[in-house]
């Protein structure tokens, strides 16, 4: 025997099914937007259990799963991208909330989906939202927690982006803050626009660079690994992204002499400060 029942949550008009199964026993399903749906449902389920091929979902957290997940997956990536994921699902949760991953139906995370892309800019940050809860939802399935992944059926909205205008330095205004830094005599600073901007290197890659990564002879820089920030903001280097990212860039003879300036005053700077300044590794 089969009992559907009209209900109303976030003012949308929804149906649930109780459903008898014997030794006063029943199941129940909610979250249908027609009785037809609903009653459907409750047919296939009946169905299961005369079978005997009937799974329960377990009663499992949104957070359970993710830290489950999140385990697993920080031994597949960069310290610096489990840390962003981190700041993701920060969002993502404040929007689904630690309910139970089987309460998340096609309308719930409709409305999450909604809510995400009216409060976010970008498209490809939205993406990164959304690529997560589906991370969570097909763990969920894995582990054996849940049947289907219901963001399947979820329309993920387009945002339209405003085009913004590109930040960059043109050749006038590139001399101009060279010739300040020079004149004020902030080799350092100086050094490091100047070498950005002579070799387009990331400035991850210029900060993770040693001085025996300089070939002064043959006025080349060998660019091999890159800076990313981990856990409490700590520097961690670590092996380029892609195997193009590793390259040999040539210099002009301008930029070597004025490496080799700095060079000499850091030696200095750092000995005043008890470091050692002949370390072919120091950054």
């Amino acid at each position: 025997m089969v009992k559907i029942i009209e209900y109303h949550k976030h003012n949308t008009r929804l149906y649930k099914f109780r459903l008898y199964v014997g030794d006063g026993k029943y199941i129940k399903r909610t979250g249908f937007t027609s009785i037809k749906q609903a009653r459907n449902e409750a047919i296939n389920v009946k169905s299961q259990v005369l079978k005997g091929t009937y799974f329960k979902p377990k009663a499992t957290k949104v957070d359970d799963i993710f830290n489950e997940w999140f385990k697993l997956y920080c031994k597949t990536v960069r310290e610096s991208t489990a840390k962003a994921t981190l700041v993701y699902y920060s969002h993502v949760k404040n929007k689904i909330g630690n309910k139970s991953i089987k309460s998340l139906d096609v309308r719930e995370l409709q409305k999450v989906a909604n809510d995400l892309s009216t409060e976010t800019t970008s498209n490809m940050l939205l993406k990164k939202y959304i690529n997560l809860i589906d991370r969570l939802l097909r763990y969920a399935i894995r582990q054996d927690i849940i049947r289907d992944n219901p963001l399947k059926l979820v329309i993920i909205p387009r945002i339209q982006e405003t085009k913004k205008p590109l930040n960059y330095y043109n050749k006038r205004q590139l001399k101009t803050l060279l010739s300040y830094l020079k004149r004020e005599k902030n080799l350092q600073d100086y050094m490091l626009f100047k070498t950005l901007a002579y070799t387009g290197m990331r400035i991850g890659e210029l900060i993770a660079l040693t001085w025996q990564d300089i070939d002064f002879v043959k006025g080349t820089i060998d660019v091999n690994k890159t800076a990313t920030i981990g856990y409490h903001n700590k520097v961690i280097i670590t092996d380029g992204k892609t195997k193009t990212s590793n390259r040999t860039i040539a210099l002009d003879k301008e930029t070597i002499q004025e490496l080799k300036h700095w060079k000499q005053i850091q030696a200095k700077e750092l000995l005043k400060r008890g470091y050692n300044a002949m370390n072919k590794e120091q950054l």
